[in-house]
């Protein structure tokens, strides 16, 4: 198929950057014609066009994002059989944001699930309580889903029993290569079975696990992990190969200068995930000169997150000289790889300095993936009539996005608020162009549709992006 668009850490404590949002999209020049010509082959009613037609308007590649419009195509496509589409219908339609634990009049999801497609089991996976979700769960990667796979090692690698423990080792040696962190959980499971009991330190770093912790994308992985010490612990402890207690007044200071010098080496020798990983350190402890150094021998053998931080590191004028032009040239070489946060940043810049039509090419795509500087930005674009005609009620529907606000309340969804969108949204109600739409949008109690996967769902890490054929 048609490949389409697509801490602080010291000791106790670590910090999210940014997420791996990064699929192999094509460069904002090409949707416009890959959108004409899915239009013209789903008008001609081609089943697979009509479903490319729907992700399109869904994702605003080559078009304005038009939900109705996904929904229409995507239920021609669902209606002849399509199981991606059904899938795709099903995750549009249907809220994200609650447990499903009623029949739904109209479930595509289920459909597909219950037809066997790997897709829509995970989704009802994810959808589902515990025990029904456990069990889709099994049924996605029983029917080759490796994401499901990666998400069951997780669940099986700390079970007591021997017969669940084999199914995570089986699992993780079958996806291990795509998905370091199945390897790291066995190997972790396997040594905290044997560590001693208050102990942060694991109680020994086999080869296995210190070869997938040298794999593991740091910034995903301790995002992840929450306010787990332990795993932060073991995750470190596993890069520089060796446990190190973690017993109060104990040895952080030693941990975290061999692990610098192990990235560091790493790093040297040409491994792009071991640049990531240290520039994702320093930079959380405020060693930006040394960060962008780090960060910059990886991104100049291309890797995407890496560009973009040096694209951060440019623009904030940290560890280096400001430099807006530089900024844009390595937001560019992250964006046109398919990054979302560097699409936004670039479209940001774009913006920033008139050019907006090329801007709003850029903004669109990462506001359809929820990208919250995106959704800023290009409604105020749409509030102003800046390359695109103007239209307030987009706007509000835009920033409020950005803002978090659904139903009247910041939603929960662990994912922050765009303080700029708050304010403005707070400056609009004494707009009396905006005061109206926005209190409109604010009593909206429609849920939240999660337009595609979460950030953190991308394994494309340091240096490889996702593929989304």
């Amino acid at each position: 198929m048609l490949n389409r668009a697509v801490c602080s850490l010291l000791l106790l404590n670590f910090a999210l950057i940014g997420c791996a949002e990064v699929e192999a999209n094509k460069r904002p020049r090409d949707f416009a014609a890959l959108f004409a010509q899915d239009r013209g082959e789903a008008e001609a009613g081609d089943v697979q066009a009509q479903y490319r037609l729907g992700r399109d308007y869904e994702r605003a590649l080559g078009t304005e994002q038009d939900l109705e419009s996904a929904e229409q195509w995507y239920r021609k496509a669902a209606e002849a059989g399509d199981l991606a589409a059904m899938t795709a219908l099903g995750n549009l339609i249907q809220p994200k944001y609650y447990l499903r634990d009623t029949v739904l009049k109209e479930d595509w999801l289920l459909r597909a699930a219950d037809a066997g497609y790997a897709e829509a089991m995970l989704a009802e996976a994810h959808y589902r309580a515990f025990p029904a979700g456990r069990d889709w769960l099994e049924g996605a990667a029983a029917a080759g889903s490796p994401e499901a796979k990666a998400e069951l090692v997780q669940v099986l690698a700390r079970s007591k029993s021997l017969e669940e423990q084999s199914r995570a080792e089986a699992y993780s040696a079958e996806i291990g290569r795509d998905f370091p962190n199945a390897l790291f959980a066995v190997e972790l499971a396997k040594s905290m079975r044997e560590r001693p009991t208050g102990k942060f330190s694991v109680y020994e770093v086999t080869p296995g696990m210190h070869q997938a912790a040298l794999r593991l994308d740091v910034e995903e992985t301790m995002g992840g992990a929450g306010s787990y010490a332990y795993y932060t612990f073991a995750v470190l402890q596993g890069v520089i190969g060796h446990p190190i207690s973690m017993d109060p007044g104990g040895n952080g200071a030693v941990l975290r200068a061999e692990v610098h010098g192990t990235l560091r080496q790493r790093a040297e020798h040409g491994d792009l995930q071991s640049s990531c990983n240290l520039g994702f350190l320093l930079d959380n402890e405020k060693d930006y000169a040394n960060a962008f150094s780090a960060y910059r021998i990886a991104a100049v053998k291309g890797a995407p997150r890496a560009a973009y931080h040096l694209g951060l590191y440019y623009r904030d004028g940290r560890g280096t000289d400001r430099d807006s032009v530089k900024a844009a040239e390595w937001f560019r070489r992250a964006a046109e790889q398919g990054y979302i946060p560097a699409q936004a940043a670039l479209g940001a810049q774009l913006m920033n300095d008139e050019d907006y039509p090329e801007a709003v090419q850029w903004l669109r795509p990462a506001a359809a993936r929820d990208n919250p500087l995106a959704q800023y930005s290009l409604g105020l674009l749409y509030r102003n009539g800046l390359g695109v005609p103007r239209n307030n009620a987009l706007a509000v529907t835009l920033i409020s996005k950005a803002a978090r606000v659904w139903g009247g309340e910041i939603e929960v969804s662990g994912r922050p608020a765009w303080p700029d969108a708050v304010a403005w949204l707070e400056k609009g109600k004494s707009d009396p162009d905006l005061a109206p739409l926005i209190d409109q949008f604010a009593v909206n109690k429609a849920p939240v549709r999660e337009f595609l996967p979460d950030a953190n769902s991308a394994k494309g890490g340091c240096g490889t992006p996702v593929r989304n054929d």
